[in-house]
């Protein structure tokens, strides 16, 4: 998750008096009052309250023993000397610890996720410093609204808090806050989809923190980069900044940044599927966030927690960290924290195959995504960045002021000398004008034909991306749907020592699809498949397939005898689709089954061939040449055949997608031959570096062609 940078207060009264009294003490006090403090001095402050008298030096250092205490979590006690700051500030009318006073309780509000109640606060912390002109004070509290609004989810009023602070901050030239609100606005962006704006808020902000020297905030900058990089996909870059990020908050060692650095880690690890490295960071959070006792810390870590789980098939540990998660979601007010446990929901239910509930949950998903997503909320987001580029240029043009007026001057007495020669051209251009009169009548006319034109086209426009929207989440749904119908990763992992999946669709929801199932007599099958058509189409024929072969295994283990049983339920089902022939839909596909004991492969295949690598040499296993559907040699029966298997072995099957793609330097076919070849010249590499050649392979050749089918390629080493 993002990493907002969290800051002090430090009266200067209060520094002024220590200053007189004791150098080493003042040396000792600074430290934890500024941004990058990482030493504990609550009981310093302690012991320095008990000398002051019941002014306004007393009030001041109530409020930064309160501070330091919400800052290291111990909120319980930190209120307690807030409210007697507060107390005596209004007693002293002392307008200052008043406003700060406020701000201690928006924190604490905040700390607890009632966000609200924390808004409330922040602004009457506002209205004071504003009036007593305080503009350090003004810019900090501006910032922990700026938080606050982005945990309800409004990024547009979070930014222009934000903004509002970096404002006064600029012109103050405090560079570790400029760093810190920079950081800040990087994330809002980052949020809204703008990632090369937030790359370029949170490089300014690495770079200001490292000219400072402030390891707090390069640890924040490289975890919001790293989030970039999740959300361009490329993970493990994001995974080495998080490390990175990691690294430093370990020698640092405060409870919320240690936490969210765990978290991301942990994030990350999930991402990239290596779900028992996710655990092991994740539980390192868990552990923190009991220290933090923050609702909003303690939602996230179980988030997270409960997706690892769903991930690994362990739906009865999920679901109550999910039914504890929306219990208090109901006391934060938090539209992005409820949209993601509606997702989770969501993939719970489509997991434990409850498709109804399942589908429930994402509508509901979907509709708080809407409503944080919406178009009028992001264009207020670059609204506001808009205008704070406005000011700083008008800023900027006023110092050209005084020096403008300078040679205005000089051109004045120039312009003098022009004037007559003017009056002589303004008749000219006063014929000109009626000419030209007469032709913006006639210009109007058609603009207003135009304009007419236009709204027309955009009101078209505007339904035409709707249904669009509303096509593309139809599509998303499916391909959840049909990946449940897949072979899971834990069954290969099971049943298969080394082995790659390249899975490739044309299309979000495809044709191909691969399938495994252990068989009654111990022995485990998969297959590599290729579906009627691609796309939607393609896909609902690839559940229909895969639904054929679970209902032929519940009584055959042959190869030959599974496919036979599979085409004629194929055939059965599509009698009634309304065509003429009876539909003759199916597939092509490469059935294997594995004999470990014996060491043996058995197989049936219907158009796609199977490959045995072998010293070096390329064994062919035929395929019988007709299709898993209706078909003219539908009434002929699929053979079996049977392999001796050595250890070494590696085993291929394949659709046509791969060999049939478009590409090269004269945008031909890839074909057979040359898979072949490209397959004996990686056969020595790890089965996952196979998949990765395959891959740059397969983009290599099709370079800027469209891919014009889906691929599915299998390797297995014995």
């Amino acid at each position: 998750m993002p990493v907002f940078p969290y800051k002090h207060f430090c009266p200067a009264a209060e520094l002024q008096i220590m200053v007189r009294k004791n150098l080493l003490v003042v040396f000792l006090f600074l430290l934890p009052t500024c941004w990058f403090a990482q030493t504990r001095m609550a009981d310093s402050l302690i012991a320095l309250l008990k000398t002051g008298s019941q002014d306004t030096v007393r009030a001041n250092r109530l409020i930064n023993l309160a501070m330091e205490l919400v800052y290291n979590n111990e909120n319980k006690k930190g209120m307690d000397y807030a409210n007697e700051a507060m107390t005596l500030s209004k007693k002293l009318n002392f307008e200052k610890g008043i406003a700060t006073c406020y701000r201690i309780y928006g924190r604490d509000f905040n700390d607890k996720s009632e966000y609200d109640k924390a808004t409330e606060m922040f602004n009457e912390s506002i209205s004071r410093f504003t009036k007593i002109g305080l503009k350090r004070e003004l810019a900090t509290v501006y910032g922990d609204l700026g938080n606050t609004c982005y945990y309800k989810g409004i990024f547009h009023q979070s930014i222009e808090n934000f903004l509002k602070a970096l404002k006064i901050l600029e012109s103050l030239n405090e560079k570790a806050d400029v760093a810190g609100y920079s950081m800040n606005i990087g994330i809002i962006y980052d949020k809204i989809g703008e990632r090369d704006k937030a790359i370029e808020y949170y490089e300014r902000s690495l770079k200001t923190s490292r000219e400072i020297g402030h390891q707090q905030g390069i640890a924040n900058a490289y975890a919001n980069i790293a989030i970039v990089y999740s959300n361009k996909k490329e993970l493990k870059k994001a995974l080495e900044f998080h490390k990175k990020a990691l690294q430093i908050n370990e020698t640092i060692k405060r409870p919320y940044s240690l936490w969210n650095a765990y978290f991301n880690v942990g994030s990350s690890f999930e991402m990239l599927g290596q779900n028992d490295s996710a655990l092991i960071y994740i539980k390192k959070a868990e552990e923190l966030s009991h220290k933090i006792n923050n609702p909003s810390v303690k939602v996230r870590t179980q988030e997270l927690l409960s997706m690892v789980y769903i991930k690994t098939g362990k739906n009865n540990i999920a679901e109550p960290l999910l039914v504890s998660d929306k219990k208090l979601l109901d006391s934060i007010n938090s539209l992005e924290l409820k949209s993601r446990n509606s997702l989770n929901f969501s993939n719970l239910y489509n997991g434990t195959g409850d498709y109804k509930k399942s589908l429930a949950y994402y509508k509901l998903y979907d509709s708080i995504e809407k409503e944080i997503f919406n178009d009028d909320n992001n264009r207020k987001v670059l609204q506001q960045q808009a205008e704070f580029a406005y000011e700083k240029k008008a800023v900027a043009d006023s110092l050209k002021t005084v020096e403008e007026r300078k040679i205005v001057a000089v051109q004045l007495e120039q312009e003098r000398t022009q004037r007559i020669a003017l009056y002589g051209g303004v008749g000219l251009l006063g014929l000109f004008g009626a000419f030209m009169f007469n032709r913006f009548r006639v210009t109007s006319r058609q603009k207003k034909v135009i304009e007419q034109k236009e709204k027309e086209t955009d009101h078209q426009k505007r339904i035409i991306e709707e249904k669009h929207k509303e096509i593309t989440d139809s599509i998303n749904y499916a391909e959840r749907i049909q990946r449940s119908f897949l072979a899971t990763r834990e069954l290969l992992d099971e049943n298969l020592e080394d082995y790659f999946v390249f899975f490739k669709p044309k299309d979000v929801v495809s044709g191909d699809f691969y399938w495994a199932s252990e068989l009654s007599n111990g022995n485990f099958a998969y297959i590599c498949a290729d579906s009627t058509g691609h796309g939607v189409p393609g896909a609902i024929m690839s559940i229909l397939n895969i639904s054929s072969l679970e209902r032929s295994i519940e009584t055959k283990t042959n190869p030959a005898e599974i496919i036979n049983e599979t085409r004629k339920i194929i055939i059965e089902r599509l009698k009634k689709d309304g065509s003429t022939d009876g539909g003759k839909d199916g597939m092509d596909a490469s059935l294997i089954i594995l004999n470990k004991e014996k060491n043996k492969l058995y197989y049936a295949a219907a158009n796609n061939p199977v490959w045995i690598l072998r010293d070096a040499q390329i064994i062919e296993l035929d395929p019988d040449k007709m299709p898993i559907g209706k078909h003219d040699k539908d009434n002929q029966p699929f053979i079996a055949r049977e392999f001796e298997l050595k250890k070494g072995d590696l085993i291929y099957s394949l659709t046509d997608g791969f060999p049939d793609q478009f590409g090269g330097p004269k945008g031909k076919k890839y074909k057979y031959a040359n898979m072949k070849n490209f397959l004996l010249s990686i056969m020595n590499l790890s089965m996952s570096e196979q998949k990765e050649k395959l891959h740059s392979e397969f983009e290599s050749w099709r370079g800027s062609l469209e891919q014009v089918d889906d691929v599915c390629v299998i390797g297995v080493r014995i």
